[in-house]
């Protein structure tokens, strides 16, 4: 069991029936999620092949001298493997340390093709005692996404963009392998990994000699979420994860001796201190006694009544256009904070992250994906016309699959047009829902807009002073 999977019961989007999925046995919770999903879509499997990427896989810091493991430049580079991806400028020794990471997962890079080859990915969920919230509901995707980026971007630093393109597409297909995935992980690790996508796609874009053809790069981006998993397949096993998950904190608040792993974990977990101690101005519980006595004056049912409780406030949040709801999402968040608090299990459970962040994170993912689909219908446009139009309107309607809606202000992205259509700027109003005429703040939530086209790409989070290439 890891600790990501143990205490992160979502917050659902469809009214689930707990009572009819607490039918299903324990020990068959597992056979059943696996069912519903294995068929979800059709075509080749990839799974098979990124389980074999895992086991050749090497992380940078493991190319290190063993004398510099945890103290050295490629300590350095791997805490900025992401950004790296998404820069053209890389030191001298970032360049030496990412070629040997690049060399050394040859193997890796051959079983990467394979994988994003195919059309979908579902490997069954297992665990070591056959119950659902000890399965691993990580993605077999997961560790892959710095080192599809990097590949792409060494190969456009090298003039090769034949290469270059390919493996941004191969990024985006890992995406799209994510997002088949039943559980929330998929979404939230789809929507990075098709944001780095859509992100270096802009930089080749922009740096690309001659232009690529869009109409394919338009299919792979809208490809990203096409086979997605459906919500109500995701949905069901989440449900039965939360279910699961609970009998076994009930389970052991009655008998810890024969839940020794259980409480391990929830006691790692409440050890993290000042993170989770105080939580949008409440208390999580001091120690794995007072969690213990407080369970014990609680039920099952009680917290499976409260967890429908705060999916169902969130239903009722989520169902407003979303710059509405963002607007109240402090209003949300006491609503939230005051049902949660009602049970331990939902206490701990739901302290991990505030009210609203995965909805932001939505929200985030899909501005993006219609601002990458926006770009590249922009410079159809050009290559028919001879330059960008005067009005996102002039691209015609917008299929509502790749509509150009700014989720923030529920009305199209912000297009500047300038030097005779030679140019434009292409923004978002960001998470302050304030219009600052495209002053770009490097996607920071705070203040400022989120500018898309043209490309900003991100700064290193380790400063550097050395010169660049």
């Amino acid at each position: 069991m890891i600790l990501t999977s143990v205490l992160l019961p979502p917050l659902l989007l469809l009214d689930v029936n707990y009572e009819q999925l607490r039918k299903i046995p324990a020990n068959k919770r597992i056979a059943y999620v696996n069912k519903l999903a294995e068929t979800q879509p059709a075509g080749r499997n990839a799974h098979e092949h990124y389980v074999a990427a895992k086991e050749a896989f090497k992380a940078i810091f493991m190319l290190a001298p063993p004398e510099d493991a945890f103290d050295s430049a490629y300590t350095r580079v791997a805490g900025d493997d992401w950004v790296l991806g998404l820069r053209f400028e890389w030191t001298t020794e970032e360049a030496e340390i990412l070629a040997k990471w690049l060399a050394a997962n040859e193997k890796t890079l051959a079983l990467l093709r394979r994988a994003t080859d195919c059309e979908r990915c579902y490997g069954p969920f297992t665990s070591d005692n056959g119950r659902l919230s000890d399965a691993d509901l990580s993605p077999a995707t997961m560790r892959f996404g710095p080192l599809l980026t990097v590949a792409a971007m060494s190969a456009a630093r090298e003039k090769r963009w034949d290469d270059a393109w390919d493996w941004n597409r191969r990024l985006l297909r890992a995406a799209d392998h994510t997002y088949q995935q039943p559980s929330s992980m998929g979404p939230m690790l789809g929507r990075r990994l098709a944001m780095t996508a859509q992100r270096q796609l802009l930089e080749f874009l922009e740096k690309a000699p001659s232009p690529p053809d869009v109409t394919a790069l338009r299919r792979a981006v809208l490809a990203t979420t096409q086979r997605a998993c459906p919500d109500e397949v995701r949905d069901t096993a989440e449900s039965l994860f939360t279910i699961d998950l609970y009998e076994n904190w009930y389970a052991w608040a009655e008998d810890p001796n024969q839940h020794k792993e259980t409480e391990g974990l929830l006691d790692a977990w409440l050890s993290m201190g000042g993170m989770l101690r105080e939580v949008g101005g409440r208390e999580v519980f001091e120690n794995i006694d007072e969690f213990r006595t407080a369970l014990r004056k609680s039920s099952l049912d009680a917290a499976l009544r409260c967890q429908q409780a705060l999916e169902a406030a969130h239903r009722d949040w989520w169902g407003q256009p979303f710059a509405k709801a963002w607007r109240e999402r402090d209003t949300y968040a006491r609503k939230y904070q005051k049902i949660a608090t009602e049970e331990p299990a939902c206490t701990l459970a739901h302290s991990w992250v505030g009210p609203g962040r995965l909805s932001y994170g939505w929200a985030v993912g899909e501005t993006w994906r219609h601002a990458a689909l926006t770009v590249l219908e922009l410079f159809a446009y050009r290559s028919r016309n001879g330059q960008f139009p005067e009005s996102l309107e002039n691209l015609g309607t917008a299929d509502p699959n790749d509509a150009r809606i700014d989720l923030f202000a529920d009305v199209p992205l912000r297009y500047k047009v300038s030097d005779a259509g030679k140019r434009f700027t292409l923004y978002s109003i960001g998470p302050d829902q304030k219009d600052d005429g495209g002053k770009d703040n490097e996607f920071v939530e705070d203040s400022g807009d989120w500018v898309y086209w043209p490309p900003q790409p991100p700064a290193r989070r380790e400063p550097e002073s050395r010169p660049v290439e």
